[in-house]
């Protein structure tokens, strides 16, 4: 994909390496080339920031990608069940239950599914339950100063690049 930052020559050689580099040997390599340049500290973190900013491009053109492939999925699936719904339409008007044509053969086979009538009178044996806690309700209480067992608010260090 097209380079939204330029990359010194160096790190251009090391960048793509990274794009091939599929074992955790490689990018252990990788990672020691880099150490060994010979620039600053500055110089490594623009680069590689520069290098950052050049992926998250990427991935915002492969994530585009995948949401037009999503639709099309869908609509090709929407497509074949019309198909299938057309088909099964003209072999009810027509009372044909099954039908080999070629190499394929449609018709009704028999399956057998649980059909919930009433949730609240199913024995406890036979229902599950999910326990969840509500993080945002607890760090809300935890902030007010109530006590709650069981938690605690972590203070974490979140690395960001601008």
């Amino acid at each position: 994909m097209a380079s939204i930052y330029e990359l010194n020559k160096n790190y251009q050689e090391v960048a793509a390496l990274l794009e091939t580099a599929e074992t955790e040997e490689e990018l252990q390599a990788l990672n020691d080339t880099l150490k060994m340049l010979d620039c600053s500290i500055e110089e490594k973190v623009e680069n590689t920031a520069k290098y950052i900013k050049n992926v998250e491009s990427d991935i915002e053109g492969i994530k585009v990608e995948i949401n037009r492939l999503t639709t099309l999925k869908k609509q090709k699936e929407r497509n074949t069940e019309w198909l299938k719904t057309n088909i099964e339409y003209a072999l009810k008007t027509k009372g044909i239950e099954k039908l080999e044509v070629g190499t394929f053969k449609c018709g009704y086979r028999k399956s057998e599914s649980v059909e919930v009538d009433d949730l609240n009178a199913i024995p406890s044996d036979y229902t599950k339950t999910e326990i969840k806690a509500d993080k945002t309700a607890i760090k809300k209480a935890l902030k007010a100063g109530e006590e709650i067992n069981g938690v605690h608010i972590q203070t974490n260090m979140n690395f960001y690049i601008k």
